[in-house]
């Protein structure tokens, strides 16, 4: 049975037409469209019973339909798509033949614009040519033109007619430019032309340039007395093309207001301290308000001159280059030459501060014209000029090696005055004691305490320097390298007496010492100011190389030669005066002011010369090696001296001392006069060395004197029997020698003396008791062969042979 479903096939073309394909496609609308109208009719057909039967043939039927339309519409675009590729390549051909077209008709015009240009340029060219030609002529014409006005001129001129000239300078407001560059090419001309007849014209155009030139400055000089500013630079500028403006510069410079008052201001100072006693130690105030001034009127004129000259830069450059040749110059001179009346010192602290202060102007000076100037003109104007200047100003004081040549003799002339009275005294104390030396008893050099350094002149040592500081001094004749060279021709070397200095002492005191510093160090801050950079360095070791022969070498060597032939010179058969180590208090002082001077300023001052530097640390180091060498020396011949005397006393001991007649006067006796005269002289020994010593110099006197003493009482009681009352007042003794050795609290004399007493203690302990006091504490680290002598020396000891063999027995089992 046929299905009552058919295709319709009117809207299967619908559905497959070529519009449909134009928009947006989409398969599922595609089927829909194609099968709507079929779903339609078969829901209406189709009873309920039979709806869950379907039949796909009319669905086959519709879709075949489609897929033949669908390759007819195939068939009908591609038949489309060939055409209008056929017309498009027909239409590309077209094209590219019209491209070729257009280019070959561009090149024609290209190449046509081309020719166009050149011969556009060659038009051009000669054009310029013309007008160069033309400007050629128009100067020709010009020059020709002035030219014939130049010889009107001069033939005028020689004529003495200056009517029309004149009448150029009245009747223009540039006419006065105009007569005056004129003026000036007439004058050329007269001075270059050799012409019969023209003598007229030459004189009376000389005569019209003076007149044109004075007229000129007249005028610049109202201007100026008027405060017009336009007038000065209009005629500046004509005087500058005139004849360079050198002359109209002088007028604003000669004319200035700042000379003519400082003029009067110089003369009025001088007026008043005529009769006024000046201090040059201090920078002078007149001095100090002048560059005050100066410094105000360059920056003022500064002001007026950049608005006036059209040279602005070669006219504050003679502006200032003539306050410093005539107002500074000037005020030095007369400055310098009061001091130099008054006294060198003076002369030489007036040098300094001038040149500190003329240092700040021209530093204020160099800032202004980097700031200013230099912000005006495009470059700075002065800054050589101003370090030219200040070098002019005192080159006459400062070139070559004057300055160092008069520092150096001030400084040896005031540190002299400062020590002449001591290094007189020292040259004859020296002269007397000389021969002393020759003579020193040999029984002191034998004495049993040695010393450990040989007294030793300071010849040797002092000549070392000397020669030193005469090679490096060699500007300063007057300088003797020898004291006894500057002192044996002087009245003072031959009338003076031989004194020491206030302390007592043949050296330098540290307030002389202070002085000499002080008189140094002023020296050194003016070298620091006058000297060069480059020689610096080699001033300021001069200045300290003086500064150790005057102070050092002449007076502190020699002073502690005379100080220990002193030593020497003292007989050991009466009681030495104290007071001899106050020197070495003294010179320490002395020599902490040089090393923290020499670490401190000088060592850096002289680092910019390593060589240098490295030669002063060596004669210093030399110098100071020598002081201590004496001072060791004078040490070591104090303690000598301190021996001798301590054995002269211990000789007064006396047998019966330590073994009495009468036990009962010598159990009462505190302790024998001996000991009481040595542990006097003991104290002030001690005292001495509180006052003249301190840190390692005075740990190390009195530790060397303790171990003299206890050497000394080791000694001492080896040579005297011991009976028991005896003993007690040994005990006794060696208490008040341990008493005021504890005194010196130095731990190891402390130790010594307390193996002393221990020792002191076997003369008195009972024999039962000897064996376990020897045993213990010091006496026990002691070999019994060294205590032997002291044990035989008891009174009742030959009565204790069975001790003294089981004291040697137990002392070998123990070894």
């Amino acid at each position: 049975m046929s299905s009552p479903i058919k295709a319709d096939i009117s809207s299967i073309k619908d559905a497959v037409s070529y519009e449909k394909f134009k928009e947006k496609f989409s398969a599922l609308e595609f089927v829909d469209n194609l099968t709507s109208s079929m779903m339609a009719a078969s829901k209406r057909s189709t009873s309920p019973v039979k709806a869950i039967v379907f039949d796909p043939k009319p669905f086959i039927r519709a879709f075949d339909m489609a897929s033949d339309e669908l390759l007819r519409l195939k068939k009908r675009v591609q038949a489309k798509i060939d055409d209008q590729e056929d017309q498009a390549a027909a239409s590309e051909s077209q094209r590219q033949r019209k491209l070729k077209s257009f280019g070959d008709t561009f090149d024609d015009v290209h190449r046509a614009f081309e020719s166009l240009d050149s011969r556009l340029s060659e038009v051009g060219n000669t054009a310029i040519r013309i007008g160069e030609q033309l400007e050629t002529i128009d100067k020709q014409k010009t020059r020709a033109a002035e030219a014939k006005d130049l010889i009107q001129y001069f033939l005028e001129f020689n004529k003495g007619i200056f009517t029309r000239l004149d009448t150029l300078r009245q009747s223009e407001p540039d006419g006065g430019y105009k007569a005056a560059i004129i003026a000036r090419r007439l004058n050329t001309i007269a001075k270059e032309v050799d012409i019969a007849d023209t003598e007229a014209a030459r004189a009376n155009i000389e005569k019209y340039c003076e007149n044109l030139e004075k007229s000129l400055l007249v005028e610049f000089d109202q201007a100026y007395s008027q405060g017009d500013g336009s007038t000065m630079n209009k005629i500046a500028c004509t005087l500058l093309d005139f004849n360079g403006g050198s002359s109209c510069v002088q007028t604003y410079v000669n004319q200035h207001a700042f000379f003519i008052n400082l003029l009067k201001i110089a003369e009025m100072d001088q007026e008043s301290t005529t009769n006024i006693k000046e201090d040059f130690s201090e920078v002078d105030p007149a001095l100090i308000r002048l560059y005050e001034e100066i410094t105000v009127a360059i920056h003022n004129e500064w002001k007026v001159i950049f608005v006036v000259f059209p040279n602005a830069a070669s006219v504050i450059q003679v502006f200032v280059q003539r306050i410093f040749a005539q107002s500074i110059q000037n005020y030095l001179e007369g400055l310098l030459e009061r001091a130099r009346n008054d006294s060198p010192v003076s002369f030489l602290q007036a040098l300094a501060h001038s040149h500190a202060a003329t240092a700040k102007l021209v530093t204020d000076l160099h800032r202004f014209d980097e700031k200013v100037i230099s912000k005006a003109l495009g470059s700075p104007a002065l800054s050589s000029l101003l370090n030219r200047s200040f070098e002019d100003l005192f080159v006459p004081y400062l070139e070559n090696s004057r300055y160092i040549d008069m520092e150096l003799t001030w400084l040896s002339e005031k540190l002299q005055n400062n020590l002449g009275a001591l290094q007189s005294s020292l040259f004859i104390k020296t002269k007397t004691m000389f021969h002393h030396r020759k003579a020193l008893s040999r029984s002191q050099q034998s004495s049993p305490t040695k010393e450990t350094a040989t007294p030793l002149t300071s010849n040797a040592v002092m000549s070392s320097i000397m020669l030193t500081v005469a090679n490096t001094m060699s500007t300063v004749s007057a300088m003797s390298s020898e004291l006894g060279t500057q002192l044996s021709g002087s009245p003072l070397g031959q009338n003076f007496p031989a004194t020491p200095s206030a302390d007592g002492c043949w050296v330098p005191t540290v307030k002389d010492a202070t002085k000499c510093f002080s008189v140094y160090m002023q020296s050194v801050h003016r070298s620091k100011e006058l000297a060069q950079m480059t020689d610096l360095s080699l001033c300021l070791s001069l200045l300290f190389k003086l500064l150790v022969k005057e102070l050092g070498a002449s007076s502190i060597l020699v002073g502690l030669d005379v100080e220990l032939e002193a030593l020497h010179a003292i007989d050991h058969k009466s009681e030495p005066e104290f007071g001899q180590l106050k020197v070495i208090k003294t010179v320490t002082k002395t020599l902490q002011i040089f090393q923290h001077h020499f670490q401190a300023q000088l060592i850096p001052m002289l680092a910019s010369s390593p060589t240098l530097q490295r030669e002063m640390m060596i004669f210093k180091n030399e110098f100071f090696s020598a002081i201590e060498e004496k001072l060791n020396a004078i040490m070591q011949r104090k303690i000598a001296v301190v021996a001798s005397w301590m054995e002269v006393l211990f000789a007064r001991q006396k047998k019966s001392d330590f073994k009495p007649r009468d036990d009962i006067v010598a159990v009462n006796t505190l302790s024998t006069l001996v000991c009481n005269q040595v542990v006097d002289f003991i104290q002030r020994v001690r005292d001495e060395a509180h006052v003249s010593l301190d840190g390692e110099n005075l740990e190390s006197y009195l530790t060397e004197v303790g171990t003299l003493l206890h050497c000394l009482l080791l000694d001492h009681f080896k040579k005297f029997p011991v009976s028991y009352a005896g003993g007690l007042v040994l005990t006794k003794d060696v208490s008040k020698y341990h008493e005021v050795i504890m005194t010196f609290k130095i731990t190891l004399l402390d130790e010594r003396f307390d193996m002393i007493k221990e020792l002191g203690n076997m003369f008195i302990v009972k024999p039962e008791n000897l064996k376990s006091v020897i045993n213990e504490g010091y006496l026990g680290r002691i070999e019994m062969q060294l205590l032997h002598p002291y044990l035989s020396l008891r009174a009742d000891w030959a009565k204790l042979s069975k001790i003294e063999h089981e004291l040697f027995e137990m002392n070998e089992i123990h070894a």
